[in-house]
């Protein structure tokens, strides 16, 4: 257990809320325009723009039907605002819970795509744009990692594997990934316009 909690120090979560949620009592108390998470973030301070290089994502299919149709690559300029909150009790935790915010908003708007509004949360301590513009990065890559998985459980067929022992299917799945690597590098290849014969530096 000592391990565990080690551990969690080390780890700063990232994640974007997708549902908006009600503020620890003190703080609505303080500003009663501000009752929600979304709320707060949304009439924090603005803090600067940043761009950011919003990756390509190929479109998603599940049984049969299409989920996600993609978007292509663009650079987007986003005003930035970040807060802190304290978030409501849950009933795995007595005590409110407090949290880091970054509100996200798309100022140029591109043609045929959907503009941009991230609320991310965090539990890292944050007093500089710098820091959120690298918060901000970590979070861009989940474009890659979601295609990467999808095509090691889709194309590769890794949950169908079936071995008796760890070793061998920690190998096996070790070797998938080198096919997985090289899928992806095509793929981004592709999306980045380079030729197949372009440096790999260049792709990245």
């Amino acid at each position: 257990m000592p391990n565990c909690t080690k551990r969690l120090n080390r780890t700063h979560p990232l994640v974007r809320a997708k549902h908006d949620r009600r503020l620890n009592r003190t703080e609505r108390k303080q500003n009663r325009d501000q009752l929600t998470l979304f709320n707060k973030m949304r009439s924090a301070m603005p803090a600067g723009v940043i761009y950011v290089d919003v990756q390509a994502m190929s479109s998603r299919q599940k049984s049969g039907r299409i989920t996600s149709k993609g978007h292509p690559a663009w650079n987007a300029r986003m005003q930035l605002r970040f807060c802190k909150a304290m978030l409501l009790p849950t009933k795995n935790r007595s005590s409110p819970m407090p949290i880091r915010c970054i509100y996200m908003s798309e100022l140029s708007l591109t043609e045929n795509i959907v503009s941009i509004q991230w609320y991310l949360l965090t539990i890292r301590e944050i007093i500089s744009a710098a820091e959120v513009k690298q918060m901000v990065d970590c979070y861009v890559l989940r474009w890659q990692v979601e295609d990467t998985f999808r095509v090691l459980k889709t194309g590769c067929q890794v949950e169908k594997l079936c071995m008796k022992k760890d070793a061998s299917l920690h190998r096996e799945v070790t070797l998938n990934m080198v096919v997985v690597w090289r899928i992806m590098l095509m793929f981004l290849t592709y999306m980045a316009g380079l030729p197949p014969t372009s440096h790999p530096y260049r792709r990245f």
